[in-house]
């Protein structure tokens, strides 16, 4: 069965918000939808311990680590990139700045 349908009506939703991305290697700052998760958040049974960021997998592709994610004035390094189950979403961990 095909998500990608299901995903793209999550982050185009109110659940989703605006955040940017700009590679630590030099390069312009590039927008995209996700779903900021703060510490202390219950998800899938486990408490979250620090700031994440939940994205559909063709969002920032060429992310890595040490890129500075933004949410607002609030900047983080993206300290870790995880799949999520199938690979149609990933998961940034994030180390506030």
């Amino acid at each position: 069965m095909d998500f990608q349908p299901h995903l793209a009506a999550i982050y185009a939703g109110p659940a989703a918000v605006d955040a940017t991305l700009t590679p630590a290697a030099g390069g312009a700052a590039v927008g995209g939808r996700v779903l900021f998760d703060q510490p202390g958040l219950v998800e899938d049974g486990m408490v979250i311990s620090e700031p994440s960021a939940r994205l559909m997998a063709g969002t920032w592709p060429s992310a890595r680590q040490n890129d500075v994610f933004a949410l607002g004035a609030a900047q983080y390094h993206v300290r870790e990139i995880l799949p999520i189950d199938d690979g149609a979403e990933r998961r940034f961990i994030l180390a506030k700045v």
